[in-house]
């Protein structure tokens, strides 16, 4: 059963730490499937430690498009319907138990003719099917021109015959990383940000030992793990050649990138879905935070940086996709905020078995995680401990998440201290006050290190001002150095 104490500061997570030198479960990587794997762990008893290089959800999943759901293209192939039904059902888990974190949205699909209108509901029908019993679904329906009109404000009229509607689903990534990591904590998870493995000690093919480094201080430790589940997502084979330095790729790099504009050029609540909207890749304008997320563009890249850039030709592709259908036309100034995401892919033909994600079991105890969506983390999460527990690795335990409700009443005073920050021209000093209450808050609860931490994936204001972003850093940069000297006093 999980205590009462959902986290602590990081100090105590070390102290923990300095106190247990061994654990059933050590988890690299504190994204979405990282942090499944520790509370699915944790919540069946076992000892659990989860360790990021960063800070958590700093990779992908606090850089993702927020969609929660199956990519709608792939029921052109019936091949690829299983990966459909696999994200409807996550999907479907997701709004029953976690509402604060992941909500039903309304997608629209603009269409120039009567028969693509016909097509596109036609196609979509299988994908309402496929939903039925979700909360939120209902079944896809065409609206006439005039009602695609007052759906979607801000569109371009010329040429519209009417719209297809259909329900999908987004979600406050950020907010559902800390939900699974605060989750993970109150079932006894040891959760420490900015600690790298930097080696591993084995004989033959079993890993005895693990050897952290702490990010801040420098200093080295080992610890000893019956299993270690390899979630580190694009660098997951950085962490595979920390075992066996001949270990070949796996990992195919993905970079989606965004922009964020105001909601002024589609002020709705529906979201926009171009089947073909940035080249061949599908473009969406989502509602997001008082704002619109613009994306995404896709490219192939060899490198996995820690803080991907997305570039001024992707900026104009993408506000090139939006213009196409808006009326008001996007301008350079008026994108307020832009962000890339690195999205790991199994590389190896055949490796997926079709699924789209994989486990791998190279080692005899370490299970590296490779693909699948962020919709996807619980059933992955599952399915590895499955795996370690099949090959008696951990002992057997039930899995408990798929009924766990994950909690988000947090995120709304976040929520509510980023509307203050983004209001006006600059931030009012009732703001600046409340911010600094937030900042000691995170810093003790949720372990916020650094002013990314607290701007980008606490309050998201960096990726939805980055010019007010930049306003707010210094000060938060001073106050985090105050905290951090008073805890090493």
């Amino acid at each position: 059963m999980a205590n009462k104490e959902v986290f602590c500061s990081r100090r105590r997570m070390l102290e923990r730490l300095a106190q247990q030198d061994e654990f059933d479960v050590a988890v690299i990587g504190a994204g979405a499937t990282g942090l499944g794997v520790a509370l699915d762990a944790a919540s069946r008893g076992m000892s659990v430690l989860i360790v990021d290089a960063q800070d958590w959800a700093s990779g992908s999943t606090s850089r993702s498009g927020k969609h929660i759901g199956s990519d709608v293209r792939l029921l052109a192939c019936p091949a690829q319907w299983g990966k459909v039904r696999d994200a409807l059902y996550e999907r479907r888990l997701l709004l029953q138990n976690a509402p604060a974190l992941v909500r039903a949205q309304s997608y629209v699909i603009a269409c120039r003719s009567k028969i693509t209108m016909l097509f596109r509901a036609a196609t979509l029908a299988l994908y309402s099917l496929f939903s039925s019993g979700g909360r939120g679904t209902r079944p896809v329906s065409m609206q006439g021109r005039l009602m695609a009109l007052g759906m979607l404000p801000g569109i371009e009229r010329r040429g519209l015959a009417g719209s297809v509607n259909f329900i999908d689903a987004v979600c406050d990534d950020a907010g559902l990383a800390l939900s699974l990591l605060k989750g993970a904590v109150s079932y006894g998870a040891v959760a420490l940000n900015r600690m790298r493995m930097i080696d591993a000690e084995a004989d033959g093919r079993r890993i005895t030992g693990i050897v952290l480094q702490d990010g801040e201080t420098g200093r080295k430790m080992k610890v000893r793990a019956l299993t270690v589940f390899n979630c580190a997502g694009v660098w997951a084979d950085d962490v595979r050649r920390l075992v066996d330095v001949t270990c070949g790729n796996t990992v195919r790099i993905v970079r989606r990138s965004y922009i964020v504009v105001d909601k002024t050029f589609m002020p709705t609540g529906n979201a926009l879905y171009l089947p073909h909207g940035c080249g061949p890749q599908p473009l969406t304008i989502v509602p997001w935070q008082g704002r619109l997320l613009i994306g995404s563009t896709v490219s192939v890249q060899g490198q996995a940086p820690l803080d991907p850039q997305v570039t001024e030709d992707e900026v104009r592709l993408l506000m090139a996709g939006a213009n196409r259908v808006l009326s008001r036309k996007i301008r350079r100034q008026d994108v307020r905020a832009k962000f890339a995401g690195l999205e790991d892919q199994v590389g190896v033909k055949g490796l997926d078995r079709g699924r789209g994600w994989t486990v791998l079991t190279e080692f005899r105890n370490m299970f590296t995680v490779i693909g699948g969506s962020m919709t996807l983390y619980r059933a992955k999460a599952e399915a590895a401990l499955d795996v370690a527990i099949r090959r008696h690795q951990l002992p057997k335990y039930g899995c408990m998440t798929r009924s766990m409700r994950l909690n988000g009443e947090a995120q709304m005073p976040m929520e509510s201290l980023q509307k203050l920050l983004l209001a006006g021209d600059a931030p009012s000093p009732e703001a600046l006050l409340s911010l600094a209450d937030f900042v000691r808050a995170e810093f003790a609860a949720t372990a916020a290190r650094t002013a990314e931490d607290i701007l980008w994936r606490r309050l998201r204001i960096g990726f939805l001002d980055a010019a007010r972003a930049e306003m707010l850093k210094p000060a938060v940069e001073e106050q985090i150095a105050a905290l951090k000297a008073q805890e090493a006093a």
